[in-house]
């Protein structure tokens, strides 16, 4: 499960558009974490 979004980070960090990455990374963990609590 943890694959995908390693392979995910990666090619994130391989584009150099850091801002852009962690404010998506951002928003997944927040989605995440949302799903996490109602479920």
């Amino acid at each position: 499960m943890l694959e995908p979004l390693q392979n995910a980070f990666k090619r994130v960090f391989e584009t150099g558009r850091h801002g852009e990455a962690f404010r998506w990374a951002e928003r997944l963990c927040e989605r995440l974490n949302q799903k996490a609590v109602l479920a």
